[in-house]
């Protein structure tokens, strides 16, 4: 505090309530409860001098405002710093798929000129290799036209008899595949079957959270949780799901167990506990 402001609140006469001008210029500025409180405080002598009633409620709802304004600022920071940490992660993803993206591109411009089928054969094996992906044993990749498309890229489609063949025989007749792109799959159309499996809007409950960076899969099921509690607050828990890493760092996907444990991808928990992040 001041100097000349500890002054002036040591004079009586800044606080007195005796009708006269009040000849501090801060103390001028103060709201009228809070002059009527150090004037009570001020001039009271005696233990019985009580605080009018009217200045010790207002000085209650001061308090109370007071209390909610810094709630409302720590909620605002928590917020920002939420956000802020969201965006880095964010960015990181971005720079962990776009290396990726790189080098399978570098690929598909290397074999570019090649037409042979054994050079298409390696193109494949060398895709194959730039993330996890599902194996051509177990299946072949599309286009939306039909048409063979390079591993990691258009629809996978399981043969019959594999066990993501039958995951996916429980949503879709006939079975048309796991769309894919840049070698990440898109399981938002496979949430768990049942009355409370998906979200309102259909698709799988999806929720963002900071996802642990030691790999930690238990920790981020259980943000996980509490997230869709708070973003889908009149909604039961779905069940026989498992909540899965999308590829942007921060989004948790609730979508059909048996289809997430059948589909080889690269997850997100590979990609949190890479030096990107």
């Amino acid at each position: 505090m001041s100097g000349s402001r500890r002054d002036c609140l040591s004079h009586r006469r800044c606080l007195a309530w005796d009708g006269l001008p009040i000849p501090c210029p801060w103390l001028a500025a103060l709201p009228p409860e809070i002059l009527a409180a150090w004037s009570w405080m001020s001039s009271a002598s005696s233990p019985s001098v009580a605080m009018p009633s009217r200045v010790f409620f207002r000085g209650r709802r001061i308090k109370r405002a007071m209390e909610a304004a810094d709630d409302a600022m720590a909620a605002a920071r928590t917020g920002l710093s939420r956000a802020q940490e969201f965006a880095r992660r964010r960015m990181a993803a971005s720079q962990y798929w776009g290396a990726i993206k790189r080098r399978r591109d570098q690929i598909k411009d290397a074999y570019r000129k090649f037409d042979t089928e054994p050079c298409k054969e390696a193109r494949k094996r060398e895709l194959e290799q730039t993330t996890r992906l599902p194996s051509r044993q177990q299946g072949e990749w599309k286009n939306a036209d039909g048409s063979p498309a390079l591993p990691g890229e258009g629809v996978f489609v399981p043969k019959e008899g594999t066990p993501m063949h039958k995951a996916l025989g429980r949503h879709q007749q006939p079975v048309t595949g796991v769309p894919f792109k840049d070698g990440q799959p898109d399981l938002s159309g496979f949430p768990p079957l049942g009355r409370n499996g998906a979200a309102p809007d259909g698709k799988a409950y999806s929720v963002e959270i900071e996802q642990n960076l030691s790999g930690d899969r238990n920790a981020d099921a259980h943000a996980a949780w509490e997230q869709r509690a708070i973003d889908y607050p009149d909604t039961r828990n779905p069940s026989d799901g498992q909540w899965h890493h999308t590829g942007d760092g921060v989004t948790m996907q609730y979508v059909d167990r048996d289809v997430h444990r059948a589909l080889a991808h690269q997850g997100g928990v590979s990609m949190n506990t890479s030096p990107e992040f």
